[in-house]
């Protein structure tokens, strides 16, 4: 109805599955691409951008179908160098003298044997073991498990989202035999230290910024968020571990921000929790912070209310709405 006539309703715009809105159309998610109306996860190695519906293959890698594979480079400076060693040995071998002919040798003196101590020889020491190198992949598992057990906790619904995400990995390997046995030696290992207690996260996060590609670490970072929320609560202390992931992954706070919003999208909260532990506003965090960034929330979310596609998406909107005016009120904002 528009007036006193009836007009022709617009059409409703149909997101699938790890897509979301862009102006008139859609756009798949970071990490997958546009294949029909469907949206696919990109193969190891590749990657996308959440602004775009293509992908691409990382560094040193090639696209060959639907596949990244190592580029096949050899440098001609290697050659090079292999041919002036070669000279050079050759020029030093001629230039030696030869001993004239019937001349033999000297005997060298033989050197005087030393007395038998009556000290006892110390024993070497063993040398330190070196730590075996880990597979990128393995260190976003690793940082998983940390956040899962955060709360003391692993839950069934914390594994499930482990495992889809590593089944999604191994469905776009090649030799998945091999890298699942290795996501299943990850998994128990890194399950027995968080146990423990000694799982190390600042030093798994250090090795996976030197090892890992940038689009491994927004994937780390976004199933710490799957993990966080796969039983249906947020947890404070798995919100700050998160926080602590982002830092030392080096995660800038525009990308850090996008992860959170999908997150808060297509996870559905159950319980009431404290929205400055998900938004990273410590306790301490001065009452002038924690209004201004309440508000900039609230602003936020009280505008993509009505624009979100699905109704699910909708509800998890507005219950964040919810905890947002709880936490004004609590503040006096």
């Amino acid at each position: 109805k528009s007036g006193n006539s009836c007009i022709k309703k617009k059409a409703v715009l149909k997101i699938p599955k790890n897509a979301h809105a862009s102006g008139a159309g859609w756009i798949c998610d970071y990490n997958y691409y546009k294949k029909g109306s469907k949206c696919q996860s990109v193969p190891l190695n590749g990657f996308s951008n959440s602004n775009s519906n293509n992908w691409y293959c990382s560094d040193g890698y090639e696209k060959i179908e639907n596949s990244c594979v190592k580029e096949a480079k050899f440098s001609k400076n290697l050659i090079y160098i292999g041919i002036a060693i070669f000279v050079i040995w050759l020029f030093n071998r001629k230039s030696k003298p030869k001993p004239p002919s019937g001349s033999q040798p000297k005997p060298r003196p033989q050197p005087t044997p030393p007395k038998p101590s009556t000290k006892p020889t110390p024993k070497p020491k063993p040398r330190p073991r070196r730590q075996k190198t880990k597979d990128p992949q393995a260190l976003v598992i690793e940082i998983a498990m940390a956040v899962a057990l955060a709360d003391g906790d692993f839950a069934k619904s914390e594994g499930f989202a482990l495992n889809q995400w590593m089944r999604r990995k191994l469905d776009s390997q090649i030799n998945n035999e091999e890298v699942k046995k290795l996501f299943n030696e990850t998994l128990r290992d890194a399950h027995l230290t968080a146990k423990a207690g000694n799982l190390n996260l600042k030093d798994t996060c250090i090795q996976l910024n030197k090892r890992g590609t940038k689009e491994l670490k927004l994937e780390a970072l976004n199933l710490a968020h799957e993990v966080m929320g796969a039983d249906g609560h947020i947890h404070e202390k798995e919100a700050k571990m998160i926080h602590s992931v982002a830092d030392y992954l080096q995660i800038i706070s525009d990308e850090v921000e996008q992860i959170r919003d999908q997150f808060i999208v297509k996870t559905l909260i159950e319980k009431d929790f404290n929205i400055l532990d998900l938004m990273g506003l410590s306790a301490s965090a001065s009452k002038s912070s924690k209004c201004t960034e309440l508000k900039k929330e609230f602003k936020k979310w009280n505008n993509r209310l009505n624009s979100l596609p699905s109704s699910k998406e909708r509800k998890n909107a507005q219950k964040v709405l919810d905890l947002i005016g709880k936490a004004r009120a609590t503040n006096n904002c």
